[in-house]
């Protein structure tokens, strides 16, 4: 996979284990697993890489989770 050069900034989240990178992008950011390939848009206002799981900020303050598989938990 590789991921398109469109975003403004692309982070590697190391100490988390994850194999997560955070995507940059307008002011929103998504993700990307290293493990399965999923592509998270980046549409959200904040990421927050964990173990298997990304924790979301759909809108301020509404949060969610997405997994590596691309399964959303909604709070």
């Amino acid at each position: 996979m590789v991921i398109p050069f469109e975003y403004e900034k692309i982070t590697i989240e190391p100490s988390i284990g994850s194999g997560f990178v955070v995507l940059h992008k307008n002011g929103r950011f998504g993700s990307f697993a290293f493990k399965t390939g999923l592509l998270i848009p980046a549409e959200y206002f904040s990421v927050e890489p964990f173990y298997n799981f990304v924790k979301i900020e759909i809108t301020p303050d509404v949060f969610g989770y997405i997994d590596d598989q691309g399964r959303k938990y909604w709070r």
